[in-house]
């Protein structure tokens, strides 16, 4: 789901991911080629756009490392933002992070400043 068009306020944004629901079976592949095909339409209109994806996702969905790797390579960064909760952790959204060559930043860490790692 695209919560943040280019060009729109950063407050709408806070305020759609806000909104979010969470839980239940997202189609992630598909909104990460949503994200890129953005990417891409906005490139045309402007090229010198630089364009960051924020990605929000507990990494558990089948198939979607190709997307994420697409992303990587159409946007000018890609951040993802763990949300994986709970005691057993499978760090699912690090392998999407390797496979953008994103920024890895687990969701408690949002309210520290300078978060955020590069996956490896």
């Amino acid at each position: 789901h695209v919560v943040h068009v280019p060009g729109a306020p950063l407050e709408h944004a806070a305020a759609a991911v806000l909104a979010l629901r969470t839980g239940g079976r997202t189609p992630l592949a598909a909104g990460l080629d949503s994200a890129s095909e953005l990417i891409r339409r906005g490139r045309a209109r402007d090229p010198r756009r630089r364009a960051i994806a924020v990605v929000l996702t507990d990494g558990r969905a089948p198939a979607a490392t190709g997307a994420a790797a697409r992303l990587g390579r159409t946007a000018d960064a890609v951040h993802i933002v763990d949300t994986e909760e709970g005691a057993v952790r499978l760090g699912l959204a690090r392998d999407l992070a390797v496979a953008a060559g994103a920024t890895l930043i687990p969701l408690p860490a949002i309210r520290r400043p300078s978060v955020g790692r590069r996956a490896a």
